[in-house]
C-alpha cells in the first residue's frame, strides 16, 4: 500500500520581500503551504510574492489568518467580540484572494 504525506509549512511570515527567498527555497521540500494574511505577520507585498512562489513551485497553497497582533506574532489569545474576529478573518481572506 502506497502512503503519502502532505508536508505543510506556514510561510509568508517574514518582514521583507527578501525573506520570501528563504521561503522559496523551502518550497521544493513541501507539498503545501499556508501563507500569512498580513495581520499577525507578512504584508500585502509578501502575500503576493508568496503566492507567486507557491504557484511556481507547483505546491498547494492556503490562507493563514491570525489575530491582528504583529507584536506578539498572533500568539496571544485576544478577547474580542465574535463579530470583530469574523470581520478580521474576512478582511484577511479577501486580501489573500485579491492577489
Amino acid at each position: 500500500m502506497l502512503h503519502s504525506i502532505d508536508l505543510n509549512c506556514d510561510l509568508g511570515e517574514g518582514s521583507s520581500l527578501s525573506d520570501c527567498l528563504y521561503d522559496a527555497k523551502l518550497m521544493k521540500h513541501i507539498s503545501s503551504c499556508n501563507i500569512a494574511c498580513g495581520e499577525h505577520a507578512g504584508s500585502e507585498a509578501i502575500i503576493q510574492k508568496s503566492i507567486e512562489n507557491a504557484i511556481n513551485a507547483s505546491i498547494k497553497l492556503g490562507a493563514h489568518p491570525g489575530y491582528a497582533d504583529k507584536e506578539n506574532f498572533g500568539r496571544l489569545s485576544l478577547e474580542l467580540p465574535a463579530t470583530q474576529i469574523v470581520q478580521s478573518i474576512e478582511k484577511q481572506i479577501n486580501l489573500f484572494l485579491n492577489h
